[in-house]
C-alpha cells in the first residue's frame, strides 16, 4: 500500500488544482474541526455553519498557507476566527448548548443512547448523562480566552506551539491562561449537579483561584509545568514545600488535575449527516483555488504577524527599535535582480528581450529561464516574448504563440499565474504543468500532462475552464466547446519524452473508466512510457510500442502483450507498483480489444485482490472484471465485482460507476 499522503502534499496538489487532494484534506479534518467548532459555539447546527464556512475559506485561501508550518494549525485558526464571528453576530435567546437528548445528526443516535450502550446501569448512566451535560455548560460557560486554549490543547491534542500559532499568543501567555481556564472550569462546575467523588476517588472539595499567585509569585505557566512534570528537580522540590505551606495552591493543582480528567471524559461530537455532501458541492462551484498578485504581501504580512503576537515581548521591542533607528545610520541599498531568457539553438545560445520574434525552421528550439520555465519549440512554430518579469516571486512571463506547437513545464520556484502563452483567442495560465499548445491558423489544441491549465476566452461570454492531467482539448472559436478529451498516445508520449519524469502512465477517460479499458471495439486508453533508466528494458517498451501501434495485426498486439507482463512482473517484484500497475492495466485492455477475456480476468483479479496496490487501482480491476463477466452473461458474478467495489472502496471514483452498473443489472 502506498504512503499516506501528508498536508503539505495535498495542500500543494490542491494548488495545482487536484480536488480529490481537498476532498481527503478536508475529510482528514472535517470530524476534529466540527468538534471544535461544537465546543466554540455550543450548538450542533451552528457548528455545522462553521465547519462550512471554515473550509470554504480554507479552499479560497490555499496560497496563503506557508509550507513547513503545521497545517492543523493553520486550519483551526481559520475555524476560531469563524467560530468567533458566528459565535458574536447570532441571535440573542439562541440555544447556545446541545441537549443531551439531542441527536447529533440524522442517522446517530444521541448522546444519551451512546452512554446508554457504554454501562447497561441505568443509574450510572444516569449520572454520565448529568455529568456531561453539566461539563458542557461549564465549557460554555467561560470566557472566548480561556475557551479557546482549553479545547485546543486538551480537548483537540495541539500542542502549545501549535495552539500559540493558531491564538496568535506567545508560549507563556498560552500556558498561563491554560491554567486559569481549568480552574475556572472547575469553579463553574455546580457540585450539587455532579458527585466528583463518583467519578474521581479523591476527597469532594471545591477549587480556589489562588491567593498564593499573587502573594508566592506563583504563574500560570509553573502551574502547568508541575502538572505537566516538565518541571525541574530543584524547581519540583521548591514547589512541593510551598504546596505544604500554602492549601490553596494544593486546591489548585488538584482542581486541574480534575479538570484535565473531566475533558478526557468529553463525549466526541460527530458532524450532521449530509455536511460532507453539502460542503463539498460548496467548494466545487467555486472557482479553483489561485494565487492573486498580491499574494506575497499577504503571506509576508501573516509571517510579521505571527512572530509580534507569538515572539517574546522583549525581543520584539528590540526587534521595533533596531528597525526605526538603523536606517538613519545605514544607507539604503537596493539590488536589482535581472533576469534574462535564454534561446538554445543547434548548441547555441543566445539572450533576447521582449518583443523579439522567434521562429523555428529545421531544428527545435529550447526557451530556457534557469528554475523557472522550459520551453520547446517544435519545427515551423513561431512565437513573440511579450514579458518577462519574475522577481521575488512577483511577476508574469507571457509568451504569444503565432503558430506551431509549445510544449512548456514550470519549475519549482515558479509561482501559479507566473506563466501564460497568449493566442487570440484564449490566455492559457500555468498551474505546476508540463503542457503543451499547438496553433494553426483556425485551431488549437491544448494538451495536459501533469498540473492544469487555467484558460481564460477571450470572448467574455464564455467561462473560465481548467483543463486537468492527461486531459486534452481541441479549441474551434467558431464551434462550441466540447467535451475533454483523455489524452491521445500521441500526446501522451511526446509530452513524456519532455517531462523529466520516470513514470508509467495510463491515461484514461474521467468517466466510466472501466469501461473504456475493456472496450472490446478499440482500445480506449492511453499509454505512455517515460524516461526508463536501464537500457533493456527502455528498448523492451519501444518495441512493444512499435508493436501495438498496428492495432489491425492480432500477432502483434500479442507480441507486445507478452512483453508488457514480462516488465509488469519484474517491477512488481521489485516494489515498483506505481509502474507494474498500469502495465498489468494496458495489458488487460489489449487482452480485452483480441476478446482474449480469460487473460483479462486473470491479470484483474490479480491486481483488485492485491492489497499492496493503490485502492483506485484494486476499484478499478474490480469494476472491470464486472463488466466482463456481464458481457459474458455471467451476472451474478458481474454483481459480485461491482458490490465489492462499491462496499471496500467508497471513496473512489470506480465506486460510483460500480453503482451504476450495479442499478442497471436490477
Amino acid at each position: 500500500m502506498t504512503q499516506e499522503r501528508s498536508d503539505n502534499d495535498l495542500i500543494k496538489l490542491a494548488l495545482e488544482g487536484d480536488q480529490s487532494a481537498f476532498e481527503e484534506l478536508y475529510r482528514r479534518y472535517e470530524k476534529r474541526i466540527f468538534n471544535f467548532a461544537y465546543g466554540m459555539v455550543g450548538n450542533v447546527h451552528a457548528a455545522g455553519d462553521v465547519t462550512h464556512d471554515t473550509f470554504l475559506l480554507v479552499y479560497k485561501n490555499l496560497y496563503r498557507y506557508r509550507p513547513g508550518k503545521s497545517a492543523a494549525s493553520w486550519i483551526y485558526k481559520i475555524a476560531k476566527n469563524v467560530a468567533r464571528n458566528h459565535f458574536r453576530t447570532r441571535r440573542r435567546g439562541e440555544e447556545r448548548y446541545v441537549s443531551i437528548e439531542k441527536k447529533t445528526s440524522d442517522d446517530e443516535s444521541s448522546l444519551a443512547d451512546y452512554l446508554q450502550t457504554k454501562d447497561k446501569n441505568p443509574e450510572e448512566t444516569l449520572r454520565i448523562k448529568e455529568f456531561h451535560g453539566e461539563l458542557q455548560r461549564a465549557i460554555n460557560s467561560l470566557p472566548e480566552k480561556y475557551r479557546e486554549v482549553l479545547l485546543l490543547h486538551d480537548v483537540e491534542g495541539l500542542s502549545y506551539e501549535e495552539v500559540g500559532q493558531v491564538l496568535r499568543r506567545p508560549y507563556k501567555t498560552i500556558t498561563s491562561q491554560l491554567a486559569k481556564a481549568h480552574l475556572l472550569l472547575q469553579k463553574r462546575i455546580d457540585p450539587n449537579k455532579i458527585d466528583i467523588q463518583f467519578f474521581f476517588n479523591v476527597p469532594k472539595r471545591r477549587s480556589y483561584l489562588l491567593s498564593a499567585m499573587k502573594t508566592k509569585f506563583i504563574s500560570g505557566s509553573q502551574l502547568i509545568e508541575y502538572v505537566d512534570g516538565k518541571m525541574s528537580n530543584d524547581k519540583m522540590e521548591r514547589f512541593k514545600k510551598l504546596m505544604e505551606e500554602v492549601p490553596d495552591l494544593r486546591n489548585a493543582i488538584l482542581a486541574m488535575e480534575k479538570s484535565r480528567i473531566l475533558l478526557k471524559h468529553k463525549p466526541f461530537v460527530y458532524p450532521q449527516a449530509g455536511l460532507s455532501e453539502h460542503v463539498l458541492s460548496s467548494i466545487h462551484v467555486e472557482s479553483p483555488p489561485d494565487t492573486p498578485w498580491f499574494a506575497p504581501f499577504v503571506n509576508g504580512f501573516d509571517m510579521t504577524a505571527d512572530f509580534i503576537f507569538t515572539a517574546p515581548r522583549i525581543l520584539v521591542w528590540m526587534l521595533i527599535l533596531g528597525l526605526t533607528i538603523l536606517p538613519s545610520m545605514v544607507k539604503v541599498v537596493q539590488i536589482e535582480e535581472r533576469r534574462s531568457l535564454r534561446v538554445v539553438e543547434t548548441e547555441k545560445e543566445r539572450k533576447i528581450k521582449p518583443g523579439e520574434l522567434i521562429t523555428t525552421k529545421k531544428s527545435e528550439m529550447i526557451l530556457n529561464r534557469p528554475e523557472l520555465f522550459t520551453m520547446k519549440l517544435e519545427e515551423n512554430t513561431e512565437a513573440i516574448v511579450k514579458q518577462m518579469s519574475h522577481v521575488g516571486g512577483i511577476g508574469r512571463n507571457e509568451i504569444i504563440l503565432q503558430n506551431g506547437t509549445i510544449l512548456f513545464k514550470t519549475e519549482k520556484h515558479l509561482s501559479r499565474g507566473d506563466f501564460a502563452v497568449l493566442t487570440p483567442w484564449f490566455t492559457a495560465v500555468n498551474r505546476g504543468t508540463v503542457a503543451a499548445i499547438e496553433r494553426t491558423k483556425d485551431s488549437a489544441r491544448l494538451v495536459v500532462w501533469k498540473g492544469a491549465l487555467l484558460i481564460s476566452f477571450s470572448d467574455s461570454a464564455q467561462k473560465p475552464l481548467i483543463i486537468r492531467a492527461l486531459q486534452e482539448l481541441v479549441f474551434n472559436p467558431h464551434e462550441p466547446i466540447s467535451a475533454f478529451q483523455p489524452i491521445s498516445q500521441e500526446w501522451l508520449e511526446k509530452l513524456s519524452e519532455f517531462s523529466s519524469d520516470r513514470l508509467v502512465v495510463l491515461a484514461l477517460p474521467p468517466k466510466n473508466p472501466a469501461a473504456a479499458l475493456v472496450a472490446k471495439d478499440q482500445i480506449s486508453v492511453a499509454f505512455g512510457f517515460m524516461n526508463i533508466p536501464e537500457n533493456s528494458r527502455r528498448e523492451k517498451m519501444k518495441e512493444a510500442r512499435r508493436l501495438f501501434e498496428n492495432t489491425s495485426d492480432a500477432d502483434s498486439m500479442k507480441k507486445a502483450r507478452l512483453i508488457l507482463d514480462q516488465l509488469a512482473v519484474q517491477y512488481e517484484l521489485e516494489g515498483y507498483l506505481n509502474v507494474s500497475a498500469p502495465l498489468f492495466l494496458f495489458e488487460a485492455a489489449i487482452s480485452s480489444y483480441l476478446q482474449d477475456d480469460q487473460t483479462a480476468l486473470f491479470v484483474l483479479e490479480k491486481i483488485g485482490q492485491d492489497s499492496r496496490y493503490e485502492r483506485n487501482v484494486q476499484a478499478l480491476a474490480s469494476v472491470a472484471m464486472g463488466i466482463i463477466y456481464e458481457r459474458q452473461e455471467k451476472k451474478d458474478l458481474a454483481r459480485k465485482a461491482y458490490e465489492s467495489a462499491a462496499n471496500h472502496f467508497p471513496d473512489t471514483t470506480s465506486a460510483e460507476e460500480a453503482k451504476e452498473r450495479l442499478s442497471q443489472l436490477q
